[in-house]
């Protein structure tokens, strides 16, 4: 880059001031700062912009997504903890959670040597133990 900005910096100078060759290996061993005018109205920072950097709002704005983001399943996979092991399974294969593939209730049923009914009465009642948990605040909040 520095390479880069010096040959710049160099061309520059040689096309608008015509100064000499010795000159201008003098200024381009010299550093200069950004700020330094290149041209009769550019400064090398301008010349240089990187159109593909994405602007430091943009990328805090990002970050900022992504804890939210964590936030939200760590909330989830609390919420879903909290259930008993048989309450978590149909939860977590109801929903496709965890890696796991969407079952239906029936598919379900039969791994668990129940009912589809009894399936669903269970999904039910630990749907309504996560609604009433304490941390369904945590959750409210990230989509309000």
């Amino acid at each position: 880059m520095i390479k880069h900005l010096k040959k710049l910096n160099l061309k520059l100078i040689n096309c608008s001031n015509r100064i000499s060759q010795a000159r201008q290996r003098h200024i381009q061993r010299q550093p200069r700062s950004l700020d330094f005018v290149a041209g009769e109205h550019s400064q090398i920072w301008q010349l240089t912009k990187d159109e593909k950097q994405r602007p430091a709002d943009e990328i805090i704005e990002n970050k900022e997504r992504v804890e939210r983001i964590d936030q939200v399943q760590c909330t989830v996979h609390d919420l879903v903890n909290s259930l008993s092991d048989r309450e978590r399974k149909i939860i977590e294969e109801t929903f496709g959670m965890n890696g796991n593939e969407r079952k239906t209730l029936k598919v379900l049923g039969r791994e668990l040597g129940i009912t589809r009914e009894r399936v669903r009465q269970i999904q039910s009642k630990a749907l309504s133990k996560i609604a009433q948990h304490p941390s369904i605040e945590k959750l409210k909040e990230h989509f309000e």
